[in-house]
């Protein structure tokens, strides 16, 4: 009676856990084959509409389709700007070389103040000639040593004059006025904003002989410079304020060099892939074929070994279609498969290894509890596993050791029934042992900095991994209690 008492109670956990999970399974795939589907309907929306194309800045603000050109100088002026702020402001004693040099600095980080705005709006212009701001990735490097307390390597003041002159001119020919409505362009005046940009608004109508940190006045030169780039931009007409055209979201023609499946065996297999969320196909085929052969191939033997000589199939197959697609023609195709030979190679070898194994007789289902034990089951059959022991109440309750020549229970005359238990049991313990393994990020590091050319043994989708092996421990454990339970 207790021993029933018992089997209701296990039961009653195990049968709802199991009924909860592959809810949750099912649940999961569902979702991930909705979003799948919507996501497809969009993407065929778009193709079929016109719209006109937005670009957003890491900070959310809409750019210009033409400025994305620019965009890794404008980010280069924006870091310079922010490195000019940290030391002008902060870092006056950090040490004798920045102190000496401070001055300069806060003088640069103040023209480069002034003139950002002026700066910014060439760098969104479609003609922009990125010549004219050359100076920014040698003060770039500049502001770096500093920062980081490096030998200079390059003279910190003739690279901020430089910097200055540079933004200097563009403020006088796209920059705004702050003493007057308008922009220099439109006034015609470069003189009075190259003097707003190296001295101040103040300063503008006022006569000066020189400019701090300049050994010769450049405000003469630097006219000339303005001067001239007004005259070049007078004759263009700058589009970049012009609304732009409606066009497709999505391209209308396939781009050259770049081939489209259509359909097919891989085409089906990347579906699938986007479909839910797995992170790499040849990682699951190889990850599948690893857990059947740790568990179920060496105790079910030939029905399991078939299961895995399909899975090495797919996993053939795949690289197999990947190498066709790659070449059309015939040599080219024996290149790739050279190439692909270490992928080509496991799955075959794999499968001959099964094939002898099993012409051998080593896959043979297990009917007593020695050939059960000599396939490595770590720890002796408990008594529940071996037939014929109610009239052995010392073997059944483990006060005797039970022998090999026992054997195992079955299950409506069926000798799998024991063997598939520990097959799915002992894939549970390899899942267990890998599970961690995705997410030890510093033990990756390790190997990759003591063994480089072992890479490529590190996951890509590390949590995707992790979670998979969760999922095949935890369902791995149900199935095998619902086995059990029957």
């Amino acid at each position: 009676m207790s021993v029933f008492v018992n089997f209701v109670l296990v039961a009653a956990v195990v049968a709802p856990t199991f009924v909860l999970f592959s809810l949750h399974l099912l649940s999961r795939l569902r979702d991930a084959d909705a979003k799948w589907q919507k996501n497809k309907q969009y993407r065929n929306k778009r193709k079929a509409s016109n719209n006109l194309r937005m670009y957003f800045d890491p900070k959310g603000g809409v750019i210009k389709e033409h400025a994305l050109n620019n965009a890794f100088q404008l980010d280069a002026v924006e870091q310079v700007m922010s490195l000019l702020r940290s030391l002008a402001d902060g870092h006056s004693f950090g040490d004798s070389t920045l102190y000496k040099y401070h001055i300069n600095l806060k003088s640069a980080k103040e023209i480069a103040e002034r003139c950002k705005q002026g700066v910014c709006s060439f760098l969104n212009r479609k003609d922009a000639d990125l010549q004219l701001l050359s100076s920014v990735a040698s003060t770039q490097v500049l502001l770096m040593e500093f920062m980081e307390r490096r030998t200079l390597t390059s003279e910190p003041v003739q690279v901020l004059n430089s910097f200055k002159e540079q933004v200097a001119v563009l403020h006088a020919v796209f920059g705004r006025s702050q003493v007057a409505t308008g922009s220099w362009t439109y006034a015609g005046d470069a003189e009075k904003g190259v003097v707003e940009a190296l001295l101040g608004a103040d300063q503008v109508g006022k006569k000066h002989s020189s400019v701090p940190d300049f050994l010769k006045n450049p405000i003469p030169e630097l006219t000339k410079k303005a001067t001239k780039l007004l005259k070049q931009f007078a004759t263009k007409v700058d589009t970049s304020d012009a609304p732009p055209k409606p066009r497709h979201l999505e391209p209308t023609g396939i781009a050259d060099g770049v081939r489209i499946r259509e359909g097919g065996f891989l085409s089906w297999a990347v579906e699938l892939r986007d479909r839910y969320s797995i992170g790499s196909n040849r990682l699951l085929v190889a990850l599948s074929a690893l857990l059947l052969a740790a568990g179920p191939v060496r105790f079910v033997g030939v029905p399991a070994a078939a299961i895995l000589i399909v899975v090495l199939f797919v996993e053939l197959l795949m690289e197999l279609c990947r190498a066709s697609e790659q070449s059309s023609r015939f040599p080219g195709f024996i290149e790739k498969l050279k190439h692909s030979a270490h992928r080509l190679a496991l799955p075959l070898v794999l499968a001959a290894v099964l094939v002898f194994a099993i012409r051998g007789g080593h896959l043979s289902l297990p009917s007593n509890v020695g050939e059960l034990q000599g396939k490595g089951t770590f720890l002796p059959v408990p008594p529940q596993y071996v037939a014929g022991l109610k009239d052995l109440p010392a073997r059944r309750f483990g006060h005797i050791p039970i022998e090999d020549r026992f054997q195992l229970d079955t299950f409506f005359g069926l000798r799998s029934y024991v063997p598939l238990i520990y097959g799915i049991m002992h894939t549970n313990l390899w899942a267990l042992c890998l599970l961690p393994l995705p997410v030890c990020y510093g033990l990756q590091a390790k190997l990759v900095s003591s063994y480089p050319k072992w890479r490529g043994c590190i996951p890509h989708h590390p949590v995707w991994l992790h979670r998979t092996l969760g999922y095949i421990l935890v369902g791995g454990l149900l199935v095998a209690a619902m086995v059990w339970l029957v």
